[in-house]
């Protein structure tokens, strides 16, 4: 905490802040006001490839006081706020809410305060915390701070899509596929108006003058949450015209703090366009809100279901489910047109596999009377991060702080992949905008980048799983928080623009350009090797420790040939044979409909998506799509959904890949912005943010004529 240097030697204290000391380790007493300033050019400005970026504005998200609910191991305060805060040796900060006409601030340093006793020392903020305190946050390592995203309300929503290119086509990239765009969709509504709110849940509600004026009208809105306050801010190009003391919309709430949030923006046959967000809690509370509406519902009332720390949010592309992930590795899909149970939830097990517990099925009748609609464990560690592929509504990429990747069929409800990190837990996946490609980063400071691989009815066992491979992205010293990808250039097919936001406060851009890259080197991984100090052995130990199934964890059982689990055998010797040769055997071997499944599907990400040999795939489709309550609906279409071969039943196992059996990609471009962990990146055609995990957001302004390289 800070102490003032007249504090710090005397046993008397002033009244003021006796209680202060006593009780708190956060030196904020009362919300503060938001703040908008300026900063240095000199020490903020950088380039990247043949733009130069400039500092335009920065924002300061203030924080609520601390509770006795909250996390506080780890704290988080700005160095603007602790620079006033030893400046005016107060415990809010007196500053203005708008400081863009004053004179730039750049990064305070380090202040040495002067002593009675003639010594001088460094008073750091959290200097008297203790380390061994029990904080009621769990996982204390992954304690958020302020969280922002940036929704934009394109006019034309079809200049934000893909260019329609051969490849695109060929791959089920179309101008029609654009959830956000699709004016059939009109879903349920939030139920609860929250101008008439008589919830303890929420503490305080304020708007802005002219708000559903402003609402309507702004191109882009902030969304930020720090502790347990929500912003929602009206964006303009004009750093001037920015509001945010009071923003659009503000609310705090009373208990436990917002761990995480996503947004889903449509249009419905109306033409109004929606904004949906859902908020979660700390103390497993999920809101649900639509700030054009002026509406909220809850789910997860008080932990009614399920009393967990909520890690992490997705709409489904629908935008009809919500996927959240849970501290101890669980997921629970809701239904935005139920409410919670009246009666107790029981999680009873209903299947027990190897990977994965399911709680309740998507295939079950009971699910549509009330929440949740389905209920699966995968680790005992959190889930951090859920991305839905923007292609195949079905596939989700799950991370988990137990340091594995995992690919899970929402329409089998099935694992398909488990890819284990480098080292360490893995906190964010995100897809390419054309699918191709999963871009994965965490604890071991590396960005991994995974092609989606053709599943050929003729793959050897050794070629199986959806995913390979294809290079990492270096140049992080510590943890990766926020990744962002976009289309560079003009052959969006081939190169991408990825930008990440770290721990070690950096912020750094990538090109990947997958057919520039060169090839690894086969034998830069031994598996044969079980030493200590190999990735391989570190992965099994990692596994067997998260493990949802205890019985399944000893060391024989770990080493199984697992290429046998994932396909069903084919006779040996035809595995290295050709098509053509296969065929021309004729009866004396295994013959081409022998080798061929029930369902004779032959899978690969092509051309509409799927490709199939005959009728039977596509009635295979459909008929598991009545079955399942999230692509039930008439909204989902067929070709959206990536239905495997039925020899894949089991998931594919992946290897830990040793640091030269990929290339390397080094950024091109880099940014210190000095100013603590980074949560987020968000890129735009003009703009890029960096959002900080302390509340300070800043957005740097693009100055050269190739405005749309991003």
């Amino acid at each position: 905490m800070y102490i003032p240097p007249d504090l710090s030697r005397y046993n008397q204290k002033p009244v003021i802040y006796s209680q202060f000391l006593a009780s708190s380790i956060y030196p904020v007493q009362i919300t503060d006001p938001n703040t908008v300033f300026c900063v240095d050019k000199e020490e903020f400005r950088f380039t990247y490839l043949n733009s130069v970026y400039e500092p335009d504005v920065a924002l300061r998200i203030a924080r609520t006081p601390l509770s006795p609910s909250d996390p506080f191991t780890y704290a988080a305060l700005s160095k603007f706020t602790e620079y006033y805060l030893r400046k005016f040796h107060s415990s809010t900060g007196a500053q203005s809410s708008n400081q863009i006409d004053k004179p730039p601030l750049t990064v305070p340093k380090e202040l040495i305060a002067a002593q009675s006793d003639g010594k001088t020392e460094i008073l750091l903020v959290g200097s008297l915390l203790n380390p061994l305190v029990s904080d009621s946050y769990k996982p204390v390592h992954l304690t958020p701070g302020c969280i922002s995203d940036i929704v934009n309300f394109a006019k034309d929503t079809a200049s934000h899509e893909a260019p329609n290119t051969l490849s695109n086509k060929l791959f089920g990239k179309s101008r029609n596929t654009n959830t956000k765009g699709n004016a059939a969709l009109n879903n349920k509504q939030p139920r609860t108006n929250l101008n008439r709110n008589s919830s303890a849940f929420i503490e305080r509600i304020a708007t802005c003058d002219n708000y559903i004026k402003k609402m309507n009208n702004a191109e882009s809105l902030l969304i930020s949450v720090h502790g347990r306050v929500l912003n929602i801010i009206a964006l303009d190009q004009n750093p001037r015209e920015i509001e945010i003391d009071s923003p659009c919309l503000r609310l705090i709430l009373s208990n436990g703090i917002i761990t995480c949030f996503t947004s889903f923006q449509y249009t419905t046959a109306s033409g109004e366009k929606n904004l949906d967000i859902i908020f979660g809690f700390a103390t497993g509370d999920i809101l649900w809100l639509n700030p054009l509406r002026m509406k909220y519902s809850r789910w997860n009332k008080n932990g009614k279901i399920k009393n967990g720390l909520i890690t992490t949010l997705q709409w489904s592309k629908c935008g009809k489910f919500a996927i959240a992930g849970f501290a101890d590795g669980e997921v629970l899909i809701f239904n935005r047109n139920l409410e919670d149970p009246e009666t107790a939830y029981q999680s009873t097990v209903q299947s027990k596999e190897r990977h994965m517990r399911t709680f309740r099925s998507l295939k079950t009748q009971h699910n549509q009377s009330a929440n949740p609609v389905a209920h699966y464990k995968f680790t005992k560690k959190p889930i951090t991060h859920v991305a839905v592929h923007p292609i195949f509504h079905n596939i989700v990429a799950l991370t988990s702080d137990d340091g594995f990747l995992r690919i899970f069929d929402l329409l089998t409800e099935t694992i398909t992949d488990i890819i284990p990190s480098y080292y360490a837990g893995m906190l964010v996946a995100q897809f390419t905008p054309d699918g191709k490609y999963i871009v994965v980063g965490g604890e071991d400071d590396i960005v991994s980048i995974f092609e989606f691989q053709f599943l050929s009815l003729f793959s050897s066992p050794s070629e199986s799983g959806l995913l390979k491979l294809v290079t990492r992205l270096q140049g992080a010293k510590s943890w990766i928080k926020g990744i962002v990808i976009g289309f560079n250039g003009l052959n969006s097919s081939l190169s991408y623009t990825i930008g990440t936001a770290s721990d070690d406060g950096y912020i750094r851009f990538y090109e990947f350009q997958p057919r520039t890259l060169r090839k690894g080197k086969k034998h830069a991984h031994v598996a044969s090797a079980s030493y200590i100090s190999t990735p391989k052995f570190q992965m099994q130990r990692a596994f067997s420790n998260s493990s949802v199934e205890p019985s399944l964890d000893s060391r024989k059982k770990k080493l199984a040939n697992r290429s046998s689990n994932t396909l069903v055998s084919m006779n040996n010797t035809n595995n290295h044979l050709s098509l053509l040769e296969i065929i021309n055997q004729g009866s004396s071997s295994t013959s081409l409909q022998q080798l061929q499944p029930q369902s004779s599907v032959h899978l690969k990400l092509g051309e509409n998506n799927m490709v199939s040999s005959s009728a039977q795939s596509e009635n295979r489709k459909l008929e598991l799509m009545k079955q399942n309550a999230l692509f039930r609906n008439k909204a989902t279409p067929a070709v959206s959904i990536l239905l495997r071969d039925s020899r894949f039943v089991a998931p594919h196992i992946h290897t830990v890949s040793g640091m030269n059996a990929v290339p390397n990609v080094l950024p091109v471009s880099e940014k210190n912005v000095n100013l603590g962990r980074l949560s987020g990146l968000h890129i735009g055609n003009d703009f890029i943010w960096a959002f900080v995990a302390t509340g300070d957001l800043i957005r740097w302004k693009k100055h050269d004529s190739y405005s749309n390289a991003f």
